[in-house]
């Protein structure tokens, strides 16, 4: 459960438990929501998650849309307990919420269809509910949307309408618009390209944590585009990539280590970033694995084969990289 109590606020955050407890028993439905969010944060009264459940019913049935967006993830993620979990009786809440006008609640809705849970994909009805949460300034829903009006799906394709839901979504911080409006300053597909703008806003990306924008910032360092050569700082960027879970960023993590390229030369590091990137599912991190290292379970360690295996006579070994990224 990824949820503070505490911090959610109602027009009777202020008043008295005595207060909202009769005002809850009277059927006032934001009271019956306050009172809830108190029993679920301990406050002033002991932490009770069936009270929990029951004051967000009463609340959502009256028509709180907070309330029943709450009791939707209540539903959804199994809060306090696993036998909580109830997907079609969150799916309900959920719609509820979002009918109401609830703008958390019109983003997850229209995530939900573009993402296909519970086999309902449905691209206009994503587009629906994700044009009403971006009309309203989520920046998500603004991100998704500029996805669909780029690929046309739910609405007429429009690369004009993308690239200014992208530009609305970057411009309020979030981190994959901004990777991904850096990369089209880039490429110069729907944009003029200007490296210097394409650093400008993978910078903000990374900044922010992202690992797509942190990856190709690394790369503009490598390629000199919109900044000066560094190999300092393509690396450090390399590892942030890495870290936050970029597949790419980890091969060529692993590539660097075991070449000692900017970084120390270091199998134990490179084999377990290629076993980071198995880990996820990536085929060629398998095979390196598996052809050009040794493990020590006991250490935890990996060392260099002795005989690697036979390399081909016009292509690159294993330490040099993979095939289009020159060192």
């Amino acid at each position: 459960m990824s949820i503070d109590f505490g911090t959610i606020k109602t027009d009777y955050s202020d008043a008295s438990l005595g207060l909202i407890t009769q005002l809850s028993q009277s059927g006032d439905p934001i009271a019956q929501f306050e009172l809830a969010l108190r029993y679920g944060a301990g406050t002033e009264v002991r932490f009770d998650p069936d009270i929990v459940r029951f004051l967000l019913t009463q609340s959502a049935e009256a028509g709180c849309a907070d309330a029943q967006f709450l009791l939707y993830r209540f539903l959804y993620e199994g809060w306090f307990d696993e036998k909580n979990r109830n997907g079609k009786e969150a799916k309900k809440w959920l719609n509820k919420a979002a009918r109401q006008g609830c703008l958390e609640a019109q983003r997850v809705l229209g995530i939900s269809y573009l993402a296909g849970h519970n086999d309902e994909r449905d691209y206009g009805e994503a587009a629906v509910w994700l044009g009403l949460a971006a009309q309203r300034g989520d920046p998500a829903a603004q991100f998704y949307l500029s996805g669909l009006y780029y690929f046309g799906k739910g609405v007429p394709q429009s690369p004009d309408k993308a690239i200014e839901w992208l530009k609305a979504s970057a411009k309020q911080n979030f981190p994959p618009a901004e990777a991904i409006l850096g990369i089209q300053y880039l490429n110069g597909e729907h944009l003029p390209k200007d490296p210097e703008e394409s650093v400008l806003w993978l910078s903000r990306s990374a900044m922010h944590g992202n690992g797509r924008g942190a990856f190709f910032l690394a790369m503009a360092y490598h390629n000199g585009e919109g900044v000066p050569k560094d190999d300092q700082k393509e690396a450090e960027l390399l590892q942030q990539a890495a870290e936050s879970g970029h597949v790419l960023a980890m091969m060529l993590l692993g590539f660097s280590y075991l070449s000692g390229r900017n970084v120390p030369k270091d199998p134990n590091v490179s084999a377990k970033w290629f076993r980071r990137a198995a880990e996820i599912g990536q085929p060629i991190a398998r095979m390196i694995l598996r052809k050009r290292f040794e493990y020590d379970e006991e250490s935890d360690t990996y060392r260099l084969k002795d005989n690697p295996g036979r390399r081909r006579p016009d292509g690159p070994g294993f330490e040099d990289g993979p095939p289009g990224f020159k060192f």
